[in-house]
Order: structure tokens, then sequence, then C-alpha cells
């Protein structure tokens, strides 16, 4: 099962359309070509124009009418994962977003369904409205979150912030690298 960045609820994995909206789930997927993207085998640069529509959370360009509701998508700023699997995964900040196997994000979810020192619902991440820096919070993890080359621990419930780029370090293997965009 994975969750739908769309509505939330828990759909088939690997299914590409979300039955309860009655909408396209979009998957963006690192290519074999370094700087670009693919979504259902379209190519789109990778320069940061992607953008999250408010309306609806579809993953469009910034600027353009969305494909799934038809709202001009507002251009918002992004921040660049890097992800254990070797994935680039762009994350709005203007959203929470839960780092772990079972992330309602499903690129997170997917990038990390293998690192098994990585709980369900390992940490969460906010970010300033600049995507400058980046909160982090360890959600009571198993294995434990610890941040920076020096792995500084950070205790369950306690609140980190610092300034991007950010090392994230979760349980024993899987390391996640937070950069602006």
């Amino acid at each position: 099962m994975m969750i739908c960045p769309l509505c939330g609820q828990q759909h088939i994995k690997g299914t590409d359309y979300c039955p309860v909206l009655l909408a396209k789930i979009p998957v963006l997927k690192p290519s074999t070509e370094r700087g670009r993207l693919e979504d259902s085998g379209n190519d789109v640069e990778s320069d940061c124009s992607l953008a999250v529509c408010a309306n609806c959370g579809y993953m469009g360009i910034a600027g353009e009418q969305c494909d799934q509701c038809g709202q001009i998508i507002a251009s918002e700023k992004i921040v660049l994962a890097s992800m254990p699997d070797g994935s680039e995964i762009q994350l709005p900040v203007s959203r929470e977003i839960v780092i772990g196997r079972e992330s309602s994000w499903a690129e997170v979810a997917d990038a990390l369904s293998r690192c098994d020192g990585v709980s369900r619902r390992h940490c969460s991440l906010r970010f300033d409205t600049q995507g400058k820096c980046a909160t982090v919070i360890d959600l009571g993890s198993t294995n434990g979150t610890w941040i920076g080359p020096s792995c500084d621990p950070l205790m369950p419930n306690e609140v980190f912030t610092g300034r991007l780029p950010i090392e994230l370090h979760l349980g024993k293997r899987a390391v996640i690298i937070l950069r602006e965009c």
C-alpha cells in the first residue's frame, strides 16, 4: 500500500490514479540524464520551476495552468532532498513533511521503503518561507535521528532548527541531505 499525496488515503502501491479524487497521481522520478525529471515519460527541466498547486496539491510548472484543476500554479519555494536511494526529491516549503517509510509524501516513502533502520514516522520537517532554514523534530523514532556530519543526536520530540544544507542521519545507515533550490 502507499499513501496518496493528493488525498492522503492508502491506495495499492504503484497505482497512478487516485480513486478518491478521480485524478492522476503525480510521481516524479529521477531519469538517467542528470538535471532532468520524468513525469509519465515527458521530460521536464529540473530548474526548480516545478511547484505544487495550492488548490489541489498536483505538481506542475510554476506560472502555468494546473493540469489537474486548471488554476494557475503559484511560484513556490522548493527544498531539494537527496535521499538514501540516490533519488532527489523536491519538497515544498509550505507543507510540513513527515519523513519515514510511511510518509504521506509518496516519493519520500518510496525512497525510504527499503531502509529498515528508518521508522514509519521517523521525523518531521518544516521550512521557512524562503526555503533557507529547516526545523527537524524526531517523532520518537526507534533508531534515532542525528544532525550534521558530526552526528549530533536529536532526542525524541526535540526541535532542531538550522540553515540549509542540513545532513540528516536516520537510524544507522540512511542519510538525507536537504539543500536550497
